[in-house]
C-alpha cells in the first residue's frame, strides 16, 4: 500500500508540474506564449512531435 500512496503523490506532483509548464509559464522559445497558447493557433492537420 505505501508503495502506491508514493505513486499518486509522485503522479500528482507531475501532473501540477505539467499544468504549470504547459498553462502558466511564458516559454521564450515560444516568443513568450505557453505552449497552451502557441498549441491554439496551430491549425487542424498538422501533427506537432511529442
Amino acid at each position: 500500500m505505501v508503495r502506491s500512496i508514493v505513486a499518486v503523490r509522485r503522479w500528482a506532483a507531475l501532473a501540477a508540474w505539467k499544468e504549470d509548464d504547459n498553462a502558466d509559464r511564458p516559454h521564450s522559445a515560444l516568443g513568450g506564449r505557453t505552449p497552451d497558447e502557441a498549441h491554439e493557433g496551430i491549425p487542424d492537420g498538422i501533427d506537432l512531435a511529442a
